[in-house]
């Protein structure tokens, strides 16, 4: 899966290796998460809470992700010049952040953990997008300049994913 074989594997099926490492970066963090910080055992970890983290990681970096860092960027902005990396990094985090990101993560935790449907996720969304957007900012402007401006676009979302392992 390294060296030869794992680039042929990133380039050759780039979804299914974006799904495989954001959904278990995304349940990793959430056990590091519970066993480190939080202090539980593992018979005490909250399994719903992981199931928040593994869905939110396939539906939206795995499989959104992908269609946007590795599909419809490529498609819209085909050169990483210094313009059209600016234009990639803004319309991530001023376009794809605020209106599906957050939306996205809200929907699923309510629908798992809240039980109270898309009214509630709404309502948390507009009471927490701003804050949750800013903080994102200060992570996610620098390092998408080196995602959409160094990064090869198979290897976008496995760079995203580290990044975001150590933010969230």
């Amino acid at each position: 899966m390294f060296g030869r074989g794992g680039r042929r594997l990133w380039e050759t099926h780039p979804w299914k290796w974006s799904l495989c490492m954001s959904t278990g970066k995304a349940v990793a963090a959430d056990v590091i998460a519970q066993t480190v910080v939080e202090r539980k055992t593992p018979a005490e970890l909250d399994t719903r809470r992981m199931l928040v983290w593994a869905s939110f990681g396939a539906v939206y970096g795995g499989t959104m992700c992908h269609g946007i860092y590795q599909v419809l960027f490529p498609r819209l902005f085909p050169a990483a010049t210094a313009a059209n990396v600016l234009r990639m990094n803004a319309l991530d985090n001023f376009v794809n952040t605020p209106f599906i990101f957050f939306p996205t993560f809200y929907a699923i935790k309510e629908a798992i953990l809240g039980g109270g449907g898309l009214d509630d996720a709404w309502a948390k969304y507009r009471a927490e997008v701003w804050e949750g957007c800013v903080a994102s900012w200060y992570i996610w402007i620098p390092a998408h300049l080196l995602t959409f401006g160094v990064v090869p676009v198979y290897l976008r979302i496995s760079f995203a994913t580290v990044v975001s392992f150590f933010f969230y």
